[in-house]
């Protein structure tokens, strides 16, 4: 419990989210392992046919302030992409590469310490934000409860928040945030809260897209405490969360080996977003993620509820159909791994590199 109580400490000076912890049959959503960390195997998921043509997504409302997209552009013709490379050091947990075409060949021209993702018409880095926590048990150096007066001791912790920061005009993304961002049901503090850490770790991303988990930890007393897990996916083109699914067609298939990873019915299986990067060989990923209902005591997914299962497929959600293939000239730059790369609008490309240079200079 010390060591638990160590963690969720550490946790606390990442991030938080209002309502990461789900609860028994809840939109629960996690994994057995970190998506990012390991490149997914060919023969461990289904790889579906092309896909139809993008049709537009119907998942959010475009926002009136965003900036128009670009036309489209044909991957072939991008002559500089940005390539993010695992780093715990690096803000975000990866550190971000400028990748040029030079000859044909994939040659990095500058490197930043942090994340740096785009969207058809912006770069956006990583900033942070301080804000003050909910009221929680305060420790000490042995992880023991502070006691006064025979009365545990509370404390209101700053935390440090995550955000995504458009370039040009410092606009602010943080879906996380929402409901005042506290690891509980609902917008407010919940007076029975002991302790509590949330954590979220960026998962990577394609096209506009940025992929991130959050990860919440609260103990209202008693033996255990409640872990949660939530997939978020940024639409940077319009500063609002999305939900990515597989193409219509593939979507049962895709169920039914959850089912099986999962040892239940296809019935039983719930989507629980999806992960986005290119494999070795340049193709586009899409490691979808299910979750099933478990007992609290026997839950070994994200959540304190639920079973998770990963499937790999090349059968990209219907808004990613663009971005499936990297120009070949990219190809060697992965050097047999499996990472997550940006491409770089050739209409864009003096202002981002610019843009990118100038990240993370203060």
């Amino acid at each position: 419990m010390e060591a638990a109580r160590a963690a969720c400490r550490v946790g606390l000076l990442v991030a938080f989210v209002a309502s990461g912890c789900q609860r028994g049959g809840g939109e629960a959503e996690g994994t057995r392992a970190s998506a990012s960390a390991a490149a997914p195997s060919a023969s461990a998921a289904p790889v579906a046919p092309v896909a139809p043509p993008p049709v537009a997504s119907s998942s959010v409302a475009p926002s009136a302030a965003a900036p128009a997209p670009e036309p489209p552009f044909d991957p072939e013709s991008v002559t500089a992409v940005i390539v993010w490379q695992k780093d715990d050091k690096a803000k975000g947990g990866f550190r971000s590469s400028w990748v040029e075409r030079v000859a044909d060949k994939p040659v990095v021209k500058a490197e930043r310490p942090g994340i740096l993702a785009v969207s058809s018409t912006s770069i956006w880095s990583l900033g942070t934000t301080i804000v003050k926590g909910c009221s929680q048990y305060a420790f000490d150096a042995e992880g023991q409860v502070v006691v006064r007066n025979g009365q545990p001791v509370r404390e209101n912790p700053n935390m440090e928040m995550p955000e995504l920061v458009r370039a040009e005009d410092d606009k602010r993304v943080a879906p996380w945030k929402d409901g005042h961002g506290y690891p509980t049901m609902g917008t407010q503090c919940e007076s029975s809260l002991e302790e509590y850490s949330v954590r979220v770790q960026f998962e990577g991303g394609m096209g506009p897209f940025v992929v991130a988990s959050v990860n919440t930890y609260e103990n209202h007393g008693g033996a255990h405490g409640i872990r949660g897990q939530t997939f978020m996916t940024i639409d940077l083109d319009r500063g609002a969360t999305v939900s990515l699914a597989p193409p219509e067609k593939d979507k049962a298939a895709l169920a039914k080996a959850a089912a099986a990873g999962l040892d239940v019915e296809p019935k039983e299986v719930r989507p629980a977003g999806v992960v986005l990067l290119y494999g070795p060989l340049g193709a586009g990923l899409a490691l979808y993620r299910f979750w099933a209902s478990a007992p609290y005591v026997g839950g070994l997914g994200g959540n304190s509820y639920s079973n998770d299962f990963v499937v790999s497929s090349k059968s990209l959600p219907v808004e990613l159909e663009r971005y499936q293939k990297l120009p070949a000239w990219v190809v060697p730059h992965l050097n047999g791994k499996s990472l997550n790369v940006f491409l770089v609008p050739p209409a864009r490309l003096a202002s981002f590199r610019r843009q990118f240079d100038a990240a993370y200079s203060k």
